[in-house]
């Protein structure tokens, strides 16, 4: 079948990217908002750094097992997975009184976010004809990239002139249109394959990335020897290491 850039292609890149898009658009946005959610919630500055750091973490440990994922469930369901996680995860960033719960609706913005990146992506390489590969990639760059540039002045503009939550009620309207779009316009981009999922991979990757974020970031508050920055890093290090092994030798089929 030759493959075209059709209207239904084009609304079904920019639905996949959107997801993306917002993703990086509020975690750009809220970094503007540190000083105001620091007094709302009664908290330190090294607690509300999380905020972002967690949703970076959590979009770094879903990437790495995103071509597992697309390889068991259908494209189209994918995408409704991460929207609805992502849809969520700004309800309660929208309505939550508590930092904790908070940090628990960013982390499944970045469960969404890390859905809808590669995903947008797989569109692309999949269905794009080779003579626009370049042009449509570069287009999948540029929502991304927009999203880091106007994240601080959307942030900070929303602050302004209403509050934080309005940040993530913004996004909610969006990535709902967003999912209506997408609906209608995903098609399935592969055959699925019954293919399994290494748990034990994705697992010591998640604990090597959060180990080390954890011992950088005391650096400035501990010495290097002390339990919480040598202590996390050493674990780090030996959870990427078990993490390449699983990864093993590349087995061509």
């Amino acid at each position: 079948m030759t493959k075209k850039v059709t209207p239904r292609l084009v609304m079904a890149i920019l639905s996949a990217g959107m997801l993306s898009f917002l993703g990086i658009l509020d975690e750009t946005a809220t970094t503007v908002t540190f000083p105001i959610l620091t007094r709302d919630f009664a908290i330190t500055t090294d607690q509300v750094q999380w905020v972002n750091t967690l949703v970076l973490l959590v979009i770094a440990t879903i990437v790495s097992i995103s071509s597992q994922i697309r390889l068991r469930i259908p494209t189209k369901k994918i995408f409704i997975l991460g929207v609805s996680l992502f849809i969520l995860g700004l309800l309660i960033d929208i309505v939550t009184p508590w930092f904790d719960l908070l940090l628990v609706g960013r982390a499944l913005q970045g469960i969404g976010t890390g859905i809808g990146l590669p995903l947008m992506y797989n569109i692309i390489l999949a269905e794009v004809p080779k003579e626009k590969l370049g042009f449509m990639m570069g287009i999948g760059t540029m929502i991304t990239a927009c999203a880091i540039a106007f994240g601080p002045v959307f942030g900070g503009i929303v602050t302004d002139a209403l509050n934080w939550r309005w940040i993530f009620i913004i996004s909610l309207f969006l990535i709902v249109i967003s999912l209506l779009t997408g609906i209608y316009s995903i098609r399935q981009i592969n055959p699925l394959q019954k293919v399994k999922i290494k748990y034990g991979q994705w697992l010591s990757f998640a604990v090597a990335l959060v180990c080390l974020m954890l011992s950088f970031t005391r650096i400035a508050k501990y010495s290097f020897l002390s339990v919480p920055v040598l202590g996390f890093l050493v674990l780090g290090i030996i959870s990427l290491l078990i993490w390449l092994k699983y990864l093993g030798p590349i087995r061509k089929p």
